[in-house]
């Protein structure tokens, strides 16, 4: 109350006066019973952390009708926490790439794609915990969006990428030449975002998709016209029945139609 530590020798009532124009964020004042009230969760106040106060002072008077006294009214309001948001921008799928493809390496900083949102501004922010970035899950989906199996000859699908400390995701396109048309691989990678005290658990999705390959190249010198050319997925080089094969041109040019091939191999010239 406004007038609690106030009197008036000659018992005349008090009024409060002299009020500012605009009271501080927060403060409201009664009239009726002459009260002044301040809302801590007023969003003035959502910028102080753990630990942290503002003072906040309202001056007024108070008045017997001909003589004022100013008055001065003061409010501690101290920080607490508020649970920051987060969101992780999406990673544009990218298309596998012909076995043996240079330039094919992708390098994903994952903390370029976390953006932390917190009111409390002195709160350090981290978009990735050292150490924490590592990989959930890695399915081959289908185009209907059902799970295929893994193709004979390929390894685990998690070996196919690689996590670091610091928080960047590695896998080279090439390495994903088994995928047929209208598959795609999603790896699904978790990691800790940080915001002060408060630590979240994020997710991060990778897409590579399966395309038509046709894969063109030349054999090296010394091969003429005719010579067969086919992809060996198992590493025997052997031809056998049923192999994507092809032949050379007068040039030593030739194409493979990759499109059904299924089993990480090498081509193989003979």
């Amino acid at each position: 109350n406004a007038i609690d530590n106030a009197s008036d020798p000659e018992g005349t009532a008090l009024q409060v006066v002299n009020l500012p124009g605009s009271l501080p964020a927060g403060v409201t004042y009664n009239a009726s019973d002459k009260t002044f009230t301040l809302d801590p969760a007023d969003a003035a106040y959502n910028s102080l952390s753990v630990g942290k106060q503002q003072t906040v002072v309202v001056n007024f008077a108070v008045s017997d009708g001909s003589l004022t006294t100013p008055q001065t009214l003061t409010f501690i309001v101290s920080g607490s926490n508020d649970r920051p948001t987060v969101t992780v921008a999406t990673v544009k799928a990218v298309d596998e790439a012909a076995y043996g493809t240079k330039d094919a390496v992708e390098i994903i900083d994952v903390a370029k794609l976390v953006t932390i949102n917190d009111v409390d501004a002195l709160d350090v922010k981290t978009p990735v915990v050292t150490g924490s970035l590592g990989i959930n899950t890695v399915v081959i989906k289908d185009g209907d969006g059902k799970d295929v199996d893994v193709p004979v000859g390929v390894a685990d699908l998690k070996t196919l990428f690689k996590t670091s400390a610091d928080g960047h995701v590695t896998y080279d396109r090439a390495d994903f030449s088994f995928l047929k048309d209208g598959q795609h691989v999603e790896a699904v990678f978790g990691f800790n975002t940080k915001s002060g005290s408060d630590t979240l658990a994020q997710a991060l999705k990778v897409e590579i998709n399966g395309i038509t390959q046709t894969y063109s190249a030349k054999a090296i010198d010394g091969y003429v016209q005719g010579a067969k050319v086919f992809y060996d997925p198992t590493g025997t080089g052997v031809w056998q029945y049923g192999y994507v094969t092809g032949t050379t041109d007068a040039e030593g040019n030739f194409n493979l139609d990759l499109t059904v091939q299924s089993a990480l191999g090498r081509i193989v010239v003979e």
